[in-house]
Parts: structure tokens; sequence; C-alpha cells
């Protein structure tokens, strides 16, 4: 089988680079279409990954829309040779691509915030797979699993922590530090999205550091004054940091998820906090993650976090209870690509199947 996979942003390598690799080592033959993204393309190149860049990143989000028809003619001219039995995405790109190709399409999607695309995409799409706390009900091409993409790159099975990366980062392995991650929110569906003020990220550095060494993760520019907070490492290792940090802090979605898989306590800022899926599965139902509409609330939470002891071995207990009974979401999408179509309606007549890929 011929399998093309489009990667648009470095969740999404992470996710599909996974998938891809298992099934080239059963004999499928892959294809990897990359946009340049945020930090995507040095995430692909720090795994050493074989991909083709597709299209850069647009300067505004309004670019990126009026760009699309040329972005599917792009990659419909690197796949036609190719001749791909079954494309893989995340969204309209994949979709529409597959269409001119005339070949059937599968995206995972996670995106509670998505809705323009999911009504672009649902009559040419053939399958949407989302996890199972996903808000929106997408009909009947819609497939539930019991997962979350993060858990496909970092299950225990394909994860394993590097105590190299206290050398990259130049402290000590029995030093305690913190990670805060900032978002620069210019995806089309974080419009009118904010996340920390200038004022409140330093706020944070400056009541943090008196417990822990900080470092800092960011889209677009830091300020001069907090710019020797910022974690120069190579991008592809953050999943290292996140393992071994005693807490994480941010306003953006997918490293709060990653903290949760990876056993370590988070809190989280976001406007829409209450309304996304994973979310309200981690923080309300299981308490893994401390999720907060308002940024002062947030800020206190990491200030009481971090003068806690022993709560790292806590958060591993609960993490290790919690996504034991979680869906290997790889597993599941390897068989699901690997025996596409019949496999649709096998997962549509039976969904509880899916608890053999545990």
């Amino acid at each position: 089988m011929k399998i093309a996979f489009f990667v648009n942003t470095p969740a999404q390598a992470y996710l599909f680079i996974t998938i891809a690799k298992i099934l080239k080592e059963k004999g499928h033959e892959t294809i990897i279409l990359a946009r340049s993204y945020r930090e995507t393309i040095d995430v692909l190149n720090g795994m050493d990954v074989n991909y083709i860049l597709y299209t850069k990143s647009p300067k505004s989000k309004y670019t990126k829309i009026l760009l699309f028809p040329y972005n599917f003619l792009i990659a419909y001219k690197y796949l036609k040779s190719f001749k791909p039995d079954l494309v893989i995405g995340h969204s309209v790109d994949s979709v529409f691509t597959a269409q001119l190709l005339k070949k059937p399409s599968i995206i995972f999607n996670d995106n509670d915030f998505a809705p323009i695309q999911f009504v672009m995409i649902k009559p040419f799409v053939n399958a949407i797979i989302t996890p199972k706390c996903f808000k929106g009900d997408l009909g009947d091409k819609q497939i539930r699993v019991d997962s979350f993409k993060e858990i496909a790159y970092l299950h225990p099975d394909y994860f394993s922590p590097d105590k190299n990366i206290f050398n990259l980062m130049n402290i000590s392995p029995n030093e305690k530090y913190v990670l805060l991650r900032f978002n620069v929110f210019d995806a089309v569906h974080d419009t009118g999205t904010k996340g920390f003020s200038y004022k409140e990220k330093r706020e944070l550095v400056t009541k943090l550091e008196k417990y822990a060494k900080v470092f800092i993760s960011f889209e677009g520019t830091l300020p001069n004054d907090m710019a020797r907070y910022s974690i120069k490492i190579p991008k592809h290792r953050i999943h290292d940091v996140l393992y071994y940090a005693q807490m994480v802090v941010a306003d953006s979605n997918t490293i709060i998820t990653e903290s949760a898989v990876l056993g370590t306590p988070s809190v989280v800022s976001h406007p829409k906090v209450n309304l996304i899926g994973n979310f309200i599965e981690l923080g309300e139902k299981n308490s893994l993650i401390f999720k907060y509409e308002n940024t002062k609330e947030a800020i206190d939470k990491a200030v009481e976090l971090i003068q806690q002891t022993n709560i790292k071995e806590e958060w591993k207990k609960k993490r290790d209870l919690y996504f034991n009974n979680k869906v290997n979401i790889t597993k599941f999408m390897v068989w699901f690509i690997e025996n596409y179509p019949q496999s649709f309606k096998e997962i549509k007549e039976k969904p509880d199947m899916q608890y053999n890929f545990r």
C-alpha cells in the first residue's frame, strides 16, 4: 500500500511520523508532505525524516486562506507521480488533495475550534478520527477513539526519556526546574484568543524562580528582559524536558496534554479552556491538569504547586492509573490504515473493539 501523510505542525509531525515509520517497517510505501509552520521543519529535521516541503508558512492567517487552492495544486503535483492509495492528514489540505487524486482520505483531528474546516471537508473526507472526549458531533464519518494524539508518540512503547537533556540545559539532574510555554496565537482558529500578557509573563518568572530554575519555550518573540530564560535545545528534545520538569505552565494546548501523558503537573490558562475536550477530561474528571480561564488564578495555582513536595511521584501514579486504560492510538491507526476500508466498517459496528489496542 502507498500512503501519503500531510504534516503541518510539530504535533502532527510526532503523530504521523511514528505511524509512518511502523507502516514502512511493515512493507508499505510512505511519503511525507510538510508545511514550514512554526517549529515543524526543525522537528522533522531533528527526527531525521525524509520529507517534501510543499508550502511555507504564510505571513498572516488571511494569506493562509487565500493560498489554500495553490497549496492543493502543489501537493497534487508531488503526489500524482507517487500514486498513493490513501491520504492521511489533519485538515483541508489533505482532504482536497485526495479529491484531486480521486483517492480516499482519513484525518485525525482534535481541534475543538475548527467548525469551518469541518463544514468544508465533511462531504469529501472518508473518515474523521477524533478523541472520544472531542466536543463536536461530526456525523457518520466520525470515529471516536478513547485516546489522545499525544499518546501516539509519548507512549512508553515509543518514547524513552533521555537524561542527556540535563547536559543540554546546562543544569544538574538534581536541580528542580519549571517550563513556561507561551503561544503566539496566529492560527486561523486562534482569532481573538490571547494568552498571558507581558506583565503576567514577568510575574510568573519572578514568582516561580524563587523555588525552581525557570525555562521558557515560546513562539514569536520573547521580550528582551526575559531572553535569558529561553530554553536552548534541539526542538525535537522538548519531550525530555517535559518528562523531567517539576511543572509546566502554558497558554497553549498540546504541551499541556503532553505533560499529562508524561506524568508532569501542569497549569494551563486559556479563555476557551472549558470548551476543550482534552482539558475537561484531564482536568475536571481526572485531576491531571489545572485549567483556568483567568490568568491570575493560573499564576496563583502555579506558585502553590511548585512549593509542594513529592508532587512528581504523586502525578506519576495518577498518570499510570489513568493512561493504562487508554487506547494506544498508534497501534489503532496502523491497523485502521492497513485494513481500510474494512476497518471503518468494523469499528463503526463494534466501537469497543478499539480497546484491543491498549
